[in-house]
């Protein structure tokens, strides 16, 4: 096991000195590691791919640290110290002598750890699969699922998995791109498993499938929840510049009562728009959280509201679409997506090498409330910016990403964990 290197000091020592005498809505939590943020640094390249809290106010970030690749997991205490009680250290690290990377997961209600991404034999070549791995809550992996704790999917060609969904049966439902076959433009794809591993053989007769909005440009799925009645929600980008959303039935056929044809995309101003994030709120209505270049192809931060017909919801910032930049300069890249108990959005990402989160009213109006303009960028000193986000039962918001670590190595980074008030 290899063991962490904890950095407190010297991050975000500029923002402690001008917090405000009472804390609001945005500030960071001096309640979790008395700055409200806290370092990991394993190895070289460590990165964070989703927050998971727990209902004891314990969070499990997941990510993987690359030397060269190994999924990495671990858990904290409510007030930031690694909790031991975890994998013997806080920290699970998981490598089977391949190239695997993490860029999804999920928790399922008995506490189990379900992690998604890609697994290459050889880091170099273009022949990534799907990577599903399920661990205990303790930290172990599950060896209930799939003989090992882990298993692989090859749709072909190259494909990765970015994001998961869990069924009320157990099953899991993973969702990314594929090629399927070399030099094919990359589209949808989808697969579906039993709890034990298995592939689920009543989804799509063999457990996957593909889905393309044309053949002149790259589609990936991002993101994919479960409906209530079971239906499928599958989002991301279509032809490498526009938001797509698909949703299929329990058995993966496409639901033509969706948009039509099962499928439907969203531009913003002509320019480069990608869905990267997916969310359900109670109602069934779907929110897609990404980033879209404006007339002068600098990236916001960007939000679609679909109703559970596929059309554009209207009532959401008038026209079903809203956008936020932190500075007319900055570069602002999205990083996650979360519906709160309040039904606010708040989405994190990056803004020129800060962290960044913007909350807004569920309506689509930024929320004043927090920060004032619904804005928060948050210097860290050495920030990459924020890959994901959650929010606790109350309401505090999860922010999990990196920070460039302290050597002078090109891409030196740890992992982040912070928290706001909310």
């Amino acid at each position: 096991m290899r063991r962490a290197v904890i950095g407190l000091a010297a991050l975000g020592a500029s923002l402690a000195a001008s917090l405000p005498a009472f804390a609001a809505p945005s500030d960071p939590d001096r309640s979790f590691s008395d700055d409200g943020r806290r370092t990991v640094d394993l190895h070289r390249f460590d990165s964070s791919a989703e927050v998971l809290p727990q209902g004891d106010g314990k969070v499990v970030l997941v990510g993987d640290t690359r030397s060269p690749s190994d999924l990495t997991l671990m858990r904290f205490r409510p007030g930031g110290r690694l909790d031991e009680s975890f994998a013997g250290d806080g920290v699970k690290t998981s490598d089977w002598g391949e190239f695997e990377l993490a860029y999804g997961a999920a928790m399922q209600e008995d506490g189990k750890i379900v992690v998604v991404g890609s697994s290459d034999q050889d880091f170099r070549s273009d022949d990534n699969d799907f990577l599903v791995a399920r661990y205990l809550p303790g930290g172990n992996l599950d060896k209930s699922f799939s003989g090992n704790g882990m298993r692989t999917l090859d749709f072909g060609a190259d494909e990765t998995a970015f994001g998961v969904a869990l069924g009320d049966d157990g099953s899991i439902v993973a969702a990314g791109e594929t090629t399927t076959n070399p030099g094919d433009n990359a589209r949808f794809a989808v697969a579906g498993f039993e709890s034990d591993g298995g592939i689920d053989e009543s989804f799509s007769t063999d457990g996957k499938l593909t889905t393309k909005f044309s053949e002149a440009r790259d589609d990936r799925a991002s993101g994919v929840a479960i409906q209530d009645d079971g239906r499928i929600v599958v989002a991301g980008w279509a032809n490498f510049a526009d938001f797509g959303v698909v949703r299929y039935g329990a058995d993966g056929e496409l639901d033509d009562s969706f948009a039509g044809d099962g499928k439907t995309t969203t531009d913003f101003h002509g320019d480069i728009d990608q869905a990267s994030g997916l969310s359900l709120q109670d109602d069934g209505r779907i929110v897609l959280g990404g980033h879209a270049a404006d007339q002068a192809s600098r990236f916001q931060l960007a939000l679609a509201r679909y109703e559970t017909d596929g059309d554009l919801d209207m009532t959401f910032s008038g026209n079903g679409r809203q956008t936020t930049a932190f500075a007319d300069d900055a570069i602002n890249e999205f990083g996650g997506l979360v519906i709160d108990s309040a039904e606010r959005i708040v989405i994190a990402g990056e803004a020129q090498g800060d962290a960044a989160v913007a909350r807004f009213e569920s309506g689509g109006p930024p929320d004043s409330s927090f920060s004032g303009d619904g804005r928060r960028r948050i210097a860290v000193g050495r920030s990459y910016g924020a890959n994901a986000t959650a929010v606790q039962a109350d309401d505090r918001i999860l922010l999990g990403g990196s920070v460039r670590g302290d050597t002078s190595e090109f891409g030196d980074r740890d992992f982040l964990l912070a928290r706001l008030l909310g």
